[in-house]
Formats: C-alpha cells, sequence, structure tokens
C-alpha cells in the first residue's frame, strides 16, 4: 500500500494539474482499494481506474456490490476495468449497465475482454452517454468502430 500511494503521490505532484490522473486503486480486498482510493482523491488524484477483484471469482452480485459500495464510498469519478482473462472474474455487460445507471460517479469501463460481442452489448445496455475504451491494443479499431470512446492501456517502459 505504501508503495501504490507514493506512485500516486509522486505523479499526481509531477501532472501539476496539466494532465488528468487516473490512479489505479482496485485490489482484490474492498478495503484495501476503498483506502486507496480515498487517499488518490486526497492527494488530487481526476479518477480512479478500479479493477475487477483478483483472485476471489466473485459472481455478478458480488461484483456489483464491490463497485457499488466504492462508488458510494468516493467523491471521485469511478472508471470500471473489465479484465478477465487476468482476474478469472468477468463483468458481465448488465451488471456494467446496472452500475452505470445506479452510481453516478462510475463514468466508464475500461474493456479487457476479447470478446466484441460482449464489448457491444456494454454499448447497447449503457448507452452512448456512457464511454467505452478498448484496453487490448490490438482490439482499439475494432472497438472504435463499435462506437468506442478509444484506448486506454499502458505500454511498459522501454516498449515503443
Amino acid at each position: 500500500m505504501e508503495e501504490r500511494e507514493g506512485v500516486i503521490e509522486t505523479t499526481v505532484r509531477t501532472a501539476r494539474r496539466r494532465v488528468p490522473v487516473i490512479a489505479g486503486t482496485g485490489s482484490a480486498h474492498l478495503e484495501q482499494t476503498l483506502l486507496l482510493t480515498r487517499f488518490a482523491k486526497r492527494i488530487g488524484a481526476d479518477a480512479a481506474l478500479i479493477v475487477t477483484p483478483y483472485h476471489t471469482r466473485p459472481g455478478q452480485e458480488g461484483l456489483y456490490r464491490f463497485f457499488r459500495t466504492v462508488a458510494d464510498a468516493v467523491d471521485v469519478p469511478v472508471i470500471l476495468y473489465n479484465i478477465p482473462g487476468r482476474t478469472a472474474a468477468n463483468l458481465e455487460p448488465e451488471t456494467t449497465a446496472r452500475l452505470a445507471r445506479d452510481c453516478k460517479n462510475i463514468i466508464c469501463v475500461k474493456e479487457s475482454n476479447k470478446n466484441l460481442e460482449h464489448i457491444a452489448r456494454v454499448m447497447h445496455w449503457c448507452g452512448r452517454q456512457f464511454l467505452v475504451y478498448s484496453g487490448i491494443e490490438l482490439l482499439c479499431f475494432p472497438i472504435l468502430a463499435l462506437g468506442g470512446a478509444g484506448v486506454a492501456f499502458v505500454r511498459p517502459a522501454g516498449w515503443y
């Protein structure tokens, strides 16, 4: 937690409001996610990227309650991060739509689901005002063709 807080604090301080900072504050544990998201808000991050809880493999109701609890507890824009290949938990389109409807500060989703039908359903269920970003570089164009908002991924250092 100390290391993650340090990275967020250094990033916010370095950015000096010249660019928005989206802090990755999600973890497998709800309490850690809440603590880190509150810290990011307090230190000046503009939004929080919350990954589906990994290792625990919650069902859709568990995912809904996890994200809903975070969204209700913090006054910061929340970006859902669905990456089933890494977390073994897939945030289904209906659950994403329910969260988008019920939580005004859940503003978009970073989708790293390789299934384009899934992506199309997220867009259909959530509506045009809810933005969908590709988390997979190779799927950026197809997701844009479906109506996606863009791409959000991090390249490892030295990868050009």
